[in-house]
């Protein structure tokens, strides 16, 4: 978790710095022997605020122009390549939960799913939606967007669902 907050801080002291010096919004990286800024992807219109960074991608979710109703687009971009690459663009205003070696997991409203990173096929594992998700070993953990407030764990495909307080 600490280094995803670092990511952001990073990013948005690169982003500052980059709009002085003229760049476009996007992901940058600091060459740190000149403290020059490298980009990495230049972000169209709205988008690249919701993101999230493991070892190998930044995976980030880019809005439509127009986003009443519109549809977004989900991408990755490779830490070591720099390439960018589409996984979805079927996607409504979301947030990104968490990362395994398969799956990126996501909220939209009308519940948490999870997409495969190879062939951008996605699957809604739990309805309706949640107000905090923990994906950890082989389990989700979370709590309903629902008035019982009970935290809940199932299997990573959603299953074997169970209350545990």
């Amino acid at each position: 978790m600490i280094y995803i907050i670092l990511i952001k801080f990073i990013k948005s002291c690169l982003v500052s710095l980059s709009n002085k010096m003229g760049a476009k919004n996007g992901f940058y990286k600091m060459d740190i022997h000149n403290n020059k800024p490298i980009r990495l992807f230049t972000v169209p219109g709205n988008g690249g605020e919701i993101f999230l960074v493991d070892d190998e991608n930044i995976y980030f979710y880019i809005e439509p122009e127009n986003s009443q109703g519109s549809q977004g687009r989900l991408y990755s971009l490779s830490l070591k390549s720099n390439r960018d690459k589409k996984l979805n663009d079927d996607m409504h205003y979301m947030s990104i939960e968490g990362v395994d070696g398969q799956f990126l997991y996501y909220q939209e409203e009308s519940g948490l799913f999870r997409i495969d990173k190879n062939n951008g096929q996605k699957k809604r594992l739990i309805i309706p939606s949640t107000i905090i998700v923990v994906i950890e070993d082989d389990y989700i953990y979370y709590i309903k967007d629902d008035k019982q407030g009970y935290l809940y764990k199932a299997t990573k495909d959603g299953q074997n669902k169970m209350i545990l307080l």
